[in-house]
């Protein structure tokens, strides 16, 4: 990626000594005025460099989980390349009748406004561009914060079913119905509603209490027996909460 990007960079600089060359060295006094020559290279370098670099780098980031990137890609390219076509089309025909006329088709003023129109249309574009990619990623981030929600819920679960497999004198009735609600958080339906936080964060604390007490399942199995009863109840409402 630095390898793309540095020549990218590279590309850039020589594109931007040759646009400057031709404009200031070819293209012959009475063809352009002084102002409209160093505007007109100025737009030419600025859109290739933008084309260059934008080629030179990856579309998408492929570290980041989110592919933000992916969101705004279209815009991106199709902001770019209407603002490349009308800024180059505007030079080139604007160079064209003025080296074979000698003389302006449309005043300095009216061709900076222009090109200064095309860059607000680019920048306006990007923003866009950069807002559709930002929402990608807080819809990427959503979706991963229900999901961790649900997956630690299952993390308690599956932590607690280890405890009464792997603990003597457990009655084999508990296992049975500490699997059968682990089992059973495949059903959960990730939310962030207020009623499934509560319900998640009282089912997890009950994990919490009951794993201990299995290690002597005869002293404390009213306890086990009365929060069993209560993780089953609240894991019922869990699956019905959205």
């Amino acid at each position: 990626m630095k390898t793309n990007k540095t020549l990218g960079i590279l590309l850039s600089i020589c594109g931007i000594v040759f646009i400057f060359w031709f404009f200031m060295g070819i293209v012959p006094p009475e063809a352009l005025s002084d102002k409209v020559r160093i505007l007109d290279a100025i737009v030419v370098s600025a859109v290739f460099s933008l084309l260059t670099l934008s080629m030179m780098s990856p579309m998408v980031n492929l570290k980041d989980p989110s592919h933000k990137q992916v969101g705004g890609l279209g815009i991106k390219w199709s902001v770019l390349g209407i603002y490349s076509v009308a800024a180059i089309v505007t030079v080139i025909g604007c160079l064209g009748y003025s080296w074979a006329k000698h003389e302006d088709i449309i005043s300095f003023p009216i061709q900076l406004a222009l090109q200064l129109f095309y860059l607000f249309f680019l920048l306006s574009g990007l923003l866009a561009a950069k807002s559709s990619a930002d929402y990608t990623e807080s819809v990427y981030r959503e979706e991963r914060k229900l999901k961790q929600g649900k997956a630690d819920l299952k993390s308690a679960m599956s932590g607690l079913l280890r405890a009464a497999e792997d603990t003597p004198g457990v009655e084999r009735s508990v296992i049975t119905r500490i699997r059968s609600l682990s089992d059973d958080c495949r059903y959960v339906t990730p939310s962030d509603s207020a009623e499934a936080r509560d319900l998640d964060f009282e089912i997890e604390n009950q994990c919490a209490l009951i794993k201990p007490a299995l290690y002597d399942p005869e002293l404390n199995k009213d306890f086990i027996e009365r929060n069993l009863t209560l993780l089953e109840r609240n894991f019922e409402r869990r699956r019905k909460a959205y």
